[in-house]
This record gives C-alpha cells, sequence and structure tokens, in this order.
C-alpha cells in the first residue's frame, strides 16, 4: 500500500489529469493515504479523489510564508551592500543571469 503526497499550484483546475494520474498509480499499487498541503487547486482535487475512493487524506500544510522571509532576508542583506551571502541564499534575480 503506498502513501502518496500530492502539492501544487492553488489555481491549479484540471480535475481529469489529477484523477486519471491518481487512478492510474492507484491500479499499479494501491494508494493507502494521501497526503496534501491542504490548499486550494491541485491539493484540494487530490483529496477529492481520496474521499471518492474511500481513501485516507492528511493535511500538512506548507511553510511558503517561511520561506518568502528567508528571501527578503536574503534580499535585504544584498542590498545592504558588501553583506556577506550565507551558504544556500538565493542571488537577487539580476545577479542570476548575467
Amino acid at each position: 500500500m503506498l502513501t502518496v503526497i500530492v502539492t501544487g499550484g492553488r489555481t491549479f483546475c484540471a480535475v481529469d489529469t489529477v484523477w486519471r494520474e491518481l487512478n492510474a498509480a492507484h491500479k499499479r499499487s494501491p494508494i493507502a493515504l494521501v497526503v496534501t498541503g491542504g490548499a486550494s487547486g491541485a491539493d484540494a482535487l487530490a483529496a477529492a479523489w481520496a474521499r471518492s475512493q474511500g481513501l485516507q487524506t492528511r493535511k500538512v500544510p506548507g511553510s511558503v510564508g517561511t520561506l518568502w522571509e528567508a528571501r527578503r532576508a536574503a534580499q535585504e542583506r544584498a542590498d545592504a551592500g558588501g553583506a556577506s551571502r550565507r551558504r544556500g541564499d538565493r542571488l537577487p534575480r539580476r545577479e542570476r543571469h548575467g
């Protein structure tokens, strides 16, 4: 029995695609649990599919806010001029491609 994690865009609305892929996966190896981030879009479509199959679902909300805060802090350090970057910091867009 599989545990499947489904996450995706909050505006994703291709219900046929989600249900087709989950049906195919379930046919290959039975799914016991569908884990989502609990958001709208792909997450909600996968949760609806799981309920239609009588399967368990679990919501594990993401930490998008934390990621944006980290990115903003890295940008502020870069804008401060001369501030050292920490390992793993993303470069500001203007510095990545030029």
